[in-house]
């Protein structure tokens, strides 16, 4: 791409910042790139108050390159129509949970013969995909870049993908799809995400029923056209599920654990471990990834270390030894609230000290996080203790009752890796 001289402006570091720089700017005649499609505008008049005219649009010049570089490199074309060309597809990695909500949806779309183009949403995300990507045509882009590159359709996950002219199609990062961030603990801040993806996407891949009526719901309140909500099911549910099933077939099972990965104060987690440690339940406590370093994980650490009837499971993934140990799961807003019963039929117990899954109507929705076929709601230790003992006294039962609502709820269920890359495929030949 060519040998060109580049430095950065850092205005949090006062040593690269603009006003620093922007004397050195004016006397070299160097050009700005502006790095930002969202900001251009605030940062061209910034640079202009330093008196730099030499501004150009990074974004944009950047994107032709890349389209240059995918052209000689990969014989990758982005004017649509051409007779012969196989359809093209922009698959985004994000380096999350090595990617398995994507299943093999890619293997699918190159078998059918589309052309993938892998998109790395940075460096990390590409070393943890090598293996996926190092035959096929790859890069690494954030989403602006990746909107100058104009696929005729997107695979993502993300809520950024607006202000272009490509096809975007979302599937998220859990079987419960957006559910969990509409009503989740962190919902203010994620029910701006939900706008943007509403907003933002034209295709909204769902994994079961339930949430494809959510999604249905939502535009209906929004008096939205789009995006358009496809049946689709969810690939890394699937591959759970036979991982799941196959380890069955394999190992006699003697189900005594509990798995804990509900958030909460240590003070009260405590009190719900001694409470299960007293009724002869030994404890897999799995915090979510994005809490490991907390301190709440630190002090359950500290407090249980050496005490053999606890296990602290920071694994990547659940393995499927775990969850056939596991008479239940006790989870809060959690996408494993979802995943756990349709994988294992087994329930789960929503511990709710705080009130929420009882009082929190989620903005007067018809649809709710809660859902009876699957889940009982807990608000102390007493009762958490109490269903854990009906649980296993009617284990069988609950299987029964949640294998049959699976039948019913789950989407192309086994096969919506193949599913997906079929309406894909279709939707852009």
């Amino acid at each position: 791409m060519g040998e060109e001289e580049a430095d950065f402006i850092d205005d949090s570091d006062s040593a690269r910042s603009l006003i620093q720089l922007s004397k050195q700017i004016q006397e070299e005649k160097a050009t700005v790139l502006i790095a930002s499609n969202w900001l251009h505008d605030q940062l061209k008049d910034k640079l202009q108050s330093q008196g730099i005219t030499r501004i150009e649009n990074g974004v944009k010049l950047y994107g032709e390159r890349l389209k240059e570089y995918l052209k000689s490199r990969w014989d990758i074309e982005f004017r649509e129509g051409i007779k012969g060309m196989p359809p093209l597809v922009g698959y985004i990695l994000g380096g999350f949970a090595k990617e398995k909500h994507l299943g093999d949806i890619d293997q699918h779309l190159l078998q059918m013969g589309a052309q993938v183009v892998y998109i790395c949403l940075s460096q990390e995300a590409l070393e943890k995909n090598r293996d996926r990507v190092a035959k096929h045509p790859h890069l690494v882009a954030n989403y602006d870049l990746i909107a100058e590159l104009e696929f005729p359709l997107i695979l993502g996950s993300k809520d950024f993908l607006s202000g272009h002219k490509t096809i975007s199609a979302y599937t998220g990062h859990a079987c419960c799809g957006l559910l969990m961030m509409y009503f989740g603990q962190y919902r203010l801040q994620m029910n701006a995400a939900v706008e943007a993806l509403m907003a933002n996407y034209d295709i909204l891949l769902a994994p079961t029923r339930r949430v494809a009526r959510f999604y249905e719901q939502l535009k209906e309140e929004r008096g939205l056209g789009s995006p358009l909500v496809v049946e689709a099911g969810y690939p890394s549910l699937d591959l759970q599920i036979l991982d799941y099933e196959d380890y069955l077939k394999n190992h006699s099972i003697n189900s005594t654990d509990v798995i804990v990965t509900a958030n909460a104060e240590t003070e009260i987690l405590t009190s719900l471990f001694d409470a299960l440690l007293n009724i002869g339940m030994n404890i897999i406590f799995r915090p979510h990834p994005l809490d490991l370093d907390s301190k709440t994980v630190y002090d359950m650490e500290r407090l249980y270390k050496g005490n053999e009837r606890v296990l602290i499971d920071k694994m990547p993934t659940l393995s499927a030894e775990l969850l056939a140990r596991s008479i239940t799961l006790i989870s809060d807003w959690s996408s494993l609230a979802y995943s756990y019963p349709f994988t294992t039929l087994k329930p789960v117990i929503l511990f709710d000290p705080y009130g929420e899954f009882i009082q929190y109507d989620g903005y007067g929705s018809k649809i709710k996080f809660f859902d009876e076929n699957i889940h009982i709601v807990c608000s102390k230790d007493t009762e958490v203790v109490h269903q854990v003992g009906c649980i296993k006294k009617e284990l069988r039962h609950w299987n029964e009752s949640i294998g049959r609502y699976r039948k019913e709820e789950l989407l192309n269920f086994l096969s919506s890796s193949e599913k997906i890359a079929e309406f894909l495929f279709n939707h852009i030949k």
